[in-house]
């Protein structure tokens, strides 16, 4: 579980194990991103495939969050 307001402040979100994605997922991508930088963090993805890929990118959310391929590649583009 993460807890974002008790010090959790760079998140990366692995997608790999994910076949559908919402608008509700979309959201909730986006509500946790914004609590994610007001406490001074960042929120980045990684590991989208398929359609989930094609939804983040058509979606704007690769560019605004961040897209990767790999967990390490999120993460070092978070300690930058």
């Amino acid at each position: 579980m993460l807890h974002i307001g008790a010090g959790a402040q760079h998140v990366v979100i692995d997608l790999s194990g994910i076949d559908y994605v919402s608008s509700a997922g979309l959201r909730a991508l986006l509500i946790t991103a914004k609590k994610t930088k007001s406490t001074g963090g960042a929120l980045t993805l990684c590991g989208a495939q398929g359609s989930v890929k094609e939804v983040i990118s058509l979606s704007g959310f690769d560019s605004l969050l961040g897209a990767h391929e790999t967990t390490s590649d999120a993460i070092a583009a978070l300690k930058k």
